[in-house]
């Protein structure tokens, strides 16, 4: 391959901030939030023109169960205030049952009958995810795209970024990587994991016609379990790390979809990203497994159940959402420090919510003090609504 010299150059630090969150999907306005409702000034980069991530532009529009299936709720706090906004714009006569016994004071049997999950309109809710953050003085820049960062020693100093106005520089005392790929963790040279068997493709779309707006879910977000990586025709597997990767996964997913409409099907709504789930992630001072006796852990930020089935329970320690080479990097979402069953788990939106507030808050009592204390961190949590161990649940 030829190759090219770029000229060396130097750039303007166009803005200073105590808190700088990549990526705007239901991680980084989690984080972005929680940040600056501790009283930090926050910037929140998003490459797309939209928040939410998967969860809108993705098309994978359905929030996930907040309890464990049992009847216990075992996330709050944000991700709970995400979920009733959700509600606002949920799909009337969706597969998924509405949540009432959550809303209205069920008992315990009604609630473990109905988990507290719903398919919602994704435009309306990434409408009124950007009010709340503009609200909360988020600032949000869309359309940046992160190029590089700058390091002293063990901590990140500057991102780079490009937007339609060039390149530049944005300095911040603490960094939420909630990119969804990790991209600040490999840019700053903290350790990272690849999800080696890849993504399978996935076309989820929306319809309309006589019975209403229909989720329509094809394909896969996940490859199928036990499976390896496969370059073979009838399963290709995508990384989503790579340029050309992407490209062919999108189109073929636009194929599918267009097939899909040849008998007259009128499309209401495309996915305007890739739909991968899982890419790479930190590899962080913990990293955790799906162990069969769910461990608690003295430093947890929260806890997720499991979308698949009823029943589990996992404690997330904050030494999953960061790293001992890079100080002032936190982690959230699909980037946090978990084994490859895990990652199936903690990837979606209920977990996100989740780690994204723990990390935001984290981030935000760093960039204030210069350092962090887990004690302190956990009773700002609590403060905001959060659950943090099983015996929390409710």
């Amino acid at each position: 391959m030829s190759t090219i010299r770029e000229p060396q150059r130097l750039m303007p630090v166009h803005s200073e901030w105590d808190v700088l969150v990549v990526g705007g999907g239901f991680a980084g306005i989690s984080a972005a939030l929680a940040a600056a409702r501790e009283g930090a000034q926050v910037c929140l980069l998003e490459r797309e023109w939209l928040l939410g991530g998967l969860g809108t532009l993705g098309m994978i529009s359905i929030f996930l169960p907040l309890c464990d299936g049992m009847g216990r709720q075992v996330i709050a706090g944000l991700g709970e205030e995400w979920m009733r906004l959700a509600l606002q714009d949920a799909i009337p006569d969706s597969h998924i049952p509405y949540p009432a016994p959550w809303l209205d004071g069920g008992c315990p049997e009604e609630r473990a009958a109905v988990r507290y999950q719903v398919e919602y309109n994704p435009s309306g809710f990434a409408l009124r995810a950007e009010k709340r953050l503009k609200a909360c003085g988020v600032t949000l820049r869309y359309g940046t795209l992160l190029c590089a960062a700058a390091t002293d020693g063990d901590r990140i100093t500057h991102a780079i970024v490009e937007d339609k106005g060039g390149r530049s520089a944005l300095a911040a005392k603490a960094f939420v990587d909630a990119s969804g790929d990790a991209d600040l963790c490999r840019m700053c040279g903290a350790p990272t994991e690849i999800y080696r068997p890849g993504n399978a493709l996935a076309a989820w779309h929306a319809l309309c016609g006589g019975s209403g707006y229909r989720l329509q879910m094809m394909g896969t977000a996940d490859p199928p379990r036990g499976e390896g990586a496969s370059s073979g025709p009838a399963q290709p597997r995508y990384t989503g790390l790579d340029g050309d990767d992407l490209n062919r996964m999108v189109q073929r997913s636009h194929a599918s979809i267009l097939n899909h409409l040849a008998d007259g099907r009128t499309l209401a709504q495309l996915p305007t990203i890739p739909q991968v789930r899982m890419t790479r992630r930190l590899s962080g001072r913990i990293t955790l497994r799906d162990e069969p006796d769910h461990p608690s852990f003295p430093d947890s930020i929260g806890m997720t159940g499991s979308w698949r089935k009823r029943g589990p329970v996992y404690e997330l320690p904050l030494g999953a959402l960061c790293c001992e080479e890079i100080s002032n990097l936190f982690v959230a979402g699909r980037c946090i420090s978990v084994d490859d069953d895990l990652w199936d788990l903690t990837r979606v939106i209920p977990a996100c919510t989740v780690t994204g507030q723990a990390a935001g808050t984290a981030a935000a009592l760093l960039s204030q003090s210069g350092r962090l204390e887990v004690g302190a961190l956990q009773r700002s949590l609590r403060r905001a609504g959060a659950l943090l161990h099983r015996n929390e649940a409710r």
